[in-house]
C-alpha cells in the first residue's frame, strides 16, 4: 500500500531527520548509496545492510555529514552503536580544524576500521584564511593545503603511538596529495615514511625489566 504524502512527511518532524538523510545519502556500503525519507526508514534501510556486512567506514571529511568530533559522535547515535558502522580515520581533514587526531583515536577506538596515512599542512599567516579563498591546491595563498606525508602538521608518531595503545590491527594505507610535488617522487617518500613509522611498536617486555633481573 502506498504511503500518503502525510505519512512521508511524519519521519521530517524528528530532530534527527535532516542528519540521518544526509548520512543515508553520503555513506557508501559495498558501493551502493542508500537514501531514504524519514529518520525510521533510513536507519531501518541502512542499519539492516550494515548488519550483514563486515564493516561500513564513514570517512569523517568537511564534505560529509560527520566532519569533525561532534558530528562524528552524533553519527554513532544515530545509528544506535552498531558495531559495523565505523570511521575510516584520515587525520589529514583535522589538522587545519584544529582538531586532535590522537585524541579522536582513544575516544573512538573500537570504531576505527581503516586509517589513511594523509598529511596536510597549515599555512595560516595573518593574511590566508582556513577556508583557503577558492584558490587551488598548491596556492601558498591558501590557508591549509594537502601534501606529501611527513611534510605537514599531522602529529603521525603521536597518531601511531596511539594506534598501537589502542590494538589496532586493521589496514594502513597511503593516500596521496600533493600540488607541490611530482607524484613518482612524493608516492615513494610518503610510502617510507609510513612504513618507517609502521616500525614503532611496543616491546615484549617493560623497558626497565632488564634491570631487575639477578645477574
Amino acid at each position: 500500500m502506498a504511503k500518503s504524502a502525510a505519512d512521508k512527511a511524519k519521519g521530517t518532524e524528528h530532530p534527527d531527520y535532516h542528519f540521518i538523510k544526509a548520512i543515508v545519502a553520503n555513506i557508501q556500503i559495498r558501493g551502493v548509496y542508500y537514501k531514504a525519507e524519514g529518520m525510521a526508514a533510513a536507519v531501518e534501510a541502512t542499519a539492516s545492510r550494515l548488519d550483514l556486512t563486515q564493516g561500513a567506514w564513514l570517512e569523517v571529511h568537511p564534505s560529509e555529514i560527520a566532519y569533525d568530533y561532534w558530528t562524528a559522535k552524533r553519527a554513532l547515535e544515530v545509528f544506535q552503536d552498531r558495531p559495523a558502522f565505523g570511521f575510516n580515520f584520515d587525520p589529514s581533514h583535522f589538522v587545519w580544524q584544529d582538531l586532535d587526531p590522537a585524541a579522536f583515536l582513544l575516544d573512538f577506538a573500537d570504531r576505527v576500521y581503516h586509517v589513511h596515512c594523509k598529511e596536510s599542512v597549515k599555512q595560516l599567516d595573518g593574511r590566508n584564511g582556513r577556508l583557503s579563498s577558492h584558490l587551488p591546491w598548491g596556492d601558498p595563498r591558501r590557508g591549509w593545503d594537502f601534501v606529501t606525508a611527513g611534510h605537514g602538521d599531522v602529529p603521525w608518531e603521536r597518531v601511531f603511538r596511539v594506534l598501537n595503545h589502542i590494538g589496532y590491527d586493521g589496514p594502513t594505507s597511503v593516500e596521496w596529495e600533493d600540488a607541490g610535488m611530482d607524484r613518482l617522487v612524493g608516492g615513494p617518500e610518503a610510502l617510507a615514511f609510513v612504513r618507517q613509522l609502521g616500525t614503532i611498536a611496543p616491546p615484549d617486555a617493560a623497558f626497565d625489566a632488564a634491570f631487575s633481573r639477578s645477574r
